[in-house]
């Protein structure tokens, strides 16, 4: 099939397994019922994305409070016990972040299980994605670093080290999740695009990369509302067109971006984020067809795939849905057109 929808990772968790519409909400099951209704949620997150239509799958990251911390707590170096006040994403949001108490070091997988089990419960190919080292880096109090560069190319041989034994499972794709790319281009120039590199060295799949403005959360929209300022794709295509990543994993459809910027990026494959992931209400099918065949006067069909704009894990359960069976209906009528 040409133009094979995906989603970009996240779906919203059920009721009996979180409280809905809220990142980093604790769980409402503890222990083996936590551990067999993670499994559960994740059961019903890749048969969801199968009957929307989704062609290429994820775990739907249901066992991840928060896509950063599922990984980096399974790191010695990182405490969770010591959460620090911190500007994040250029100085645009405060968060609380854990404490670096140690060089980071990778000792052992963090996430084989999330990847094995995934895969024995899919019928398409699967996708599975991992927080990337600038975006980490950004996303924590690096107490045992002087040096912000040093620090994000040690956390580049942690990704790298996970992401190669996570390969070997057989995944068709592992992606590298880099929102701090947009909200600080010239830092990813320097540091974040060469650490990226080596993140993805020696990684036996296809790898793509995820550079998003942000999911759809109230904080979020503010941001993207007020924000007059679109122009990092055009800062950051050229570099990533160079890197060895297979994939960009972009953001159009709540920017309202010129797709022409794609002429950019090389000759990568594109999962073209043509589905706003807000809390409205999906757009016609015809909108996001034509957003579809606008990035194919840029990109070929072969190496075109529509996706959300980001992750769907704030939002309803229902709404998600909604919008995936947009985005599979949107490329099939494109798809059929060609």
């Amino acid at each position: 099939m040409i133009l094979p929808p995906m989603i970009v990772g996240s779906l919203p968790k059920p009721k009996w397994l979180a409280k809905p519409r809220e990142l980093r909400a604790p769980w409402r099951l503890k222990g083996k019922r936590l551990f067999e209704g993670q499994d559960d949620a994740t059961t019903a997150a890749i048969h969801e994305q199968e009957r929307a239509g989704m062609m290429i799958v994820t775990d739907g990251e249901q066992r991840r409070q928060h896509y950063i911390s599922h990984f980096c707590q399974g790191l010695p170096a990182f405490d969770y016990s010591r959460l620090v006040d911190k500007p994040t994403r250029g100085g645009k949001y405060a968060a609380k972040v854990p404490t670096i108490v140690d060089k980071v070091r990778w000792t052992e997988p963090v996430l084989l299980r999330d990847v094995a089990f995934v895969l024995s419960q899919a019928s398409w190919p699967v996708k599975f994605t991992l927080p990337g080292p600038m975006t980490i880096a950004d996303t924590a109090y690096a107490e045992a670093y002087k040096d912000e560069a040093e620090l994000i190319f040690d956390l580049a041989a942690v990704v790298n080290a996970e992401a190669r034994t996570l390969a070997r499972l057989g995944p068709a794709i592992i992606q590298i999740d880099e929102p701090a790319f947009n909200a600080e281009p010239d830092k990813a120039r320097e540091i974040g695009i060469p650490a990226l590199q080596r993140a993805i060295e020696g990684v036996e799949c296809a790898t793509a990369v995820h550079v998003c403005y942000g999911y759809g959360t109230e904080t979020v929209l503010r941001w993207k509302n007020a924000n007059t300022s679109w122009g990092q794709y055009e800062q950051l295509l050229p570099l990533l067109a160079e890197t060895q990543v297979a994939i960009l994993s972009l953001e159009f459809a709540a920017p309202k971006l010129d797709p022409a910027v794609l002429q950019l990026a090389g000759n990568k494959r594109i999962a073209f984020g043509c589905v706003d992931v807000s809390p409205a209400a999906p757009e016609p099918v015809e909108v996001v067809a034509q957003r579809i065949r606008e990035a194919l006067k840029y990109v070929p069909a072969d190496r075109l795939y529509p996706s959300t704009d980001c992750g769907m894990a704030p939002l309803p359960r229902e709404l998600a849905v909604a919008k995936m069976r947009v985005l599979a209906e949107a490329a099939r009528v494109v798809g059929e057109q060609l």
